[in-house]
């Protein structure tokens, strides 16, 4: 029942993979980009009040980060603890061995959980480092460490239970960042809806309870949740049901983990999808034309090989998943118009709608380009593909298209929210060019990036995780220079404008040159990615003994 030894193992292996140490680099290095700017400089004659202020503002901002960064890391270090084992085929004989199903979950998520923690124990001398600045008490820093603590055993737990019942890891990275931002960012969301009301400026307890991002919050600015409160007298709700719903995730998971094949086959959905296949199929037959007899057939072998296999043999890019995933998309867009239809004239709303696609853009092109090498290095494909007279130019070039061939439609979604609305007037028509100058250049560097990422880690994991840490390095560009598409849902919000927002650029105005302002960055951001592109695409595609003869 405890797994001391499964605990053991997972700890030894984790500690001799030098990805463990570059995420504590990472950790420590984001903390340190992000807070040491803000370190107030000894003398200069600032007051002790001001220096005080100065080190809340840094434990303020420093816990806002380490909960996003939590939010990255926790399916990130559990996404493989089961799965893992299932593509090894060592699962079925941890189950035959003495250890049982609940020695394995246990040890598995505690080994995870001791990595987590210890990263949170990193910053354990910068806390007491802002002690001697004044305006942090020692018990706003242990109520601090423990909700990071408890969000840090729910992330573990969330991770470890769909590492049981989902058979990709990628699958098990998307889910899990999926719930973990819909609890971070919930009460937001729900209060856009309108379901509950607040004053301007102040906040609903229960969004303290629901979400550790909003108990933060709480701790920082307890007046605007409740104006008798000076210190929160309720911050131990969330960090309480993030510690008990972890530890239930874990003994669910321990229940289902004999199970885990078969419910791997029930969540896939195969037969279904498969049957709706069939039936739209023959629907659609009525209104395909038929060859008529004695026409040629279209000559098989042609054209990139490469490409042919993206775009039809990859699961993503067989036609049947391809439109399966686009009409998913395509509903899931028509019911959030029927959902939000109160907010639908509001311009904040569309700035946060195109950011969220321009970030599902990002992202999911990252694990879609990142796991493209990886996969076939996994399954040996790729030692076949090296062996023949395709050309690593030819390989790349194949890649390259059939990701952006396979993601097009997402890629449009933008495009396509900015058009309806433009045609409403409610948004202003400069966006649309704005966004057909940034979406594109993003979309193609994070591809090229992400397959010359795959081709240097050995494992989709590593890759998947090495491609997102370099997306979210890149992110913080704009902030010291001028290169806004580098941050792609930053872009999208600040490029989609109202009518007679952007309007006011071409009046002689102190806006006159807004709008060609904003045309410039985004010209030369967009340039610059795609010079950044070239660089890479030609590294990647000079030679396969270079880079893809070692990578197999």
């Amino acid at each position: 029942m405890t797994g001391f030894p499964i605990f053991v193992r997972e700890l030894v292996a984790y500690a001799r993979r030098p990805r463990t140490y570059v995420f504590q680099s990472v950790f420590l290095a984001l903390l340190v980009l992000v807070l040491i700017p803000l370190w107030p400089p000894s003398g200069q004659g600032r007051s002790g009040a001001e220096i005080a202020e100065t080190g809340g503002l840094i434990f303020q901002f420093g816990g806002y980060l380490q909960v996003i960064l939590l939010a990255l890391l926790a399916p990130a270090t559990t996404a493989n603890a089961i799965t893992l084992e299932k593509d090894k085929k060592t699962l079925d004989v941890l189950l035959l061995s003495d250890a049982g199903p609940f020695a394995i979950v246990w040890g598995k998520f505690l080994s995870r959980l001791f990595n987590l923690a210890f990263l949170l124990f990193l910053t354990v001398p910068l806390l007491f480092a802002l002690l001697t600045l004044g305006g942090v008490g020692a018990k706003a820093i242990g109520v601090q460490f423990a909700i990071l603590l408890a969000f840090a055993v729910f992330g573990a737990g969330i991770g470890v239970l769909l590492s049981t019942i989902l058979h990709k890891t990628s699958s098990v990275l998307m889910v899990g960042y999926g719930i973990l931002a819909a609890i971070l960012g919930g009460p937001g969301l729900v209060e856009q809806l309108g379901l509950y009301s607040v004053p301007p400026g102040q906040y609903a307890l229960g969004a303290a309870y629901a979400s550790p991002l909003y108990d933060m919050i709480y701790l920082f600015r307890t007046s605007s949740f409740v104006a008798t409160e000076s210190f929160p007298l309720h911050w131990w709700v969330c960090p309480a049901w993030c510690l008990a719903g972890g530890l239930v995730c874990v003994t669910v998971a321990g229940f289902l983990l004999p199970y885990a094949t078969s419910i791997d086959r029930i969540l896939s959905f195969r037969t279904v999808f498969e049957r709706f296949d069939a039936m739209t199929e023959r629907a659609l037959g009525i209104f395909r034309r038929k060859a008529p007899e004695g026409a040629p057939r279209p000559t098989v072998g042609t054209g990139n090989p490469i490409y042919w296999k993206e775009t039809s043999i990859n699961t993503i890019g067989r036609f049947r998943y391809w439109w399966r995933a686009n009409l998913a998309l395509l509903a899931f867009m028509g019911i959030s118009y029927l959902a939000f239809k109160p907010m639908l004239g509001k311009i904040e709303f569309h700035k946060v709608t195109v950011a969220v696609l321009g970030g599902l853009i990002m992202l999911l092109l990252t694990v879609i380009a990142a796991t493209t090498v990886s996969s076939e290095r996994e399954d040996s494909s790729l030692i076949l593909l090296a062996t023949t007279p395709v050309e690593c130019a030819t390989y790349v070039k194949g890649k390259v298209a059939g990701i952006l061939r396979n993601t097009m439609f997402l890629i449009a979604l933008p495009f396509v929210h900015v058009a309806i609305f433009i045609g409403v007037g409610v948004i202003h028509p400069a966006s649309f060019f704005l966004l057909m100058f940034a979406i594109p250049a993003a979309a193609a560097t994070a591809v090229i990036q992400a397959i010359f990422v795959s081709l240097l880690f050995p494992t989709t994991l590593r890759a998947i995780m090495a491609a997102i840490l370099i997306l979210v390095l890149e992110s913080a560009l704009p902030l010291i220079c001028c290169l806004p598409s580098f941050n792609l849902p930053m872009s999208c919000y600040f490029f989609v404008e109202p009518v007679g927002g952007l309007g006011q650029a071409f009046a002689a105005t102190s806006q006159g040159n807004y709008l060609v302002a904003m045309g410039l960055a985004v010209v030369f951001s967009a340039l610059t990615q795609i010079g950044f592109s070239v660089v890479i695409y030609s590294l990647i595609s000079s030679g396969f003994d270079r880079y893809i003869g070692r990578a197999a």
